[in-house]
């Protein structure tokens, strides 16, 4: 358990600085997601309150 801790500590601190590099463009991608759902559900109920 103690070499399993020991490796996983040396890669977190081997890819520290890529993994705080590549997080904006993750969390731009989850937002952009978000937008589109809420895109498509506000025009969804444009449709339904249009057709009615």
């Amino acid at each position: 358990m103690t070499n399993y801790s020991h490796k996983l500590r040396d890669v977190s601190q081997r890819l520290g600085s890529c993994i705080n590099r590549a997080r904006p463009y993750f969390e731009a991608v989850r937002n952009s997601k978000k937008c589109q759902m809420e895109t498509q559900q506000a025009a969804m109920e444009y449709k339904r309150s249009v057709n009615q």
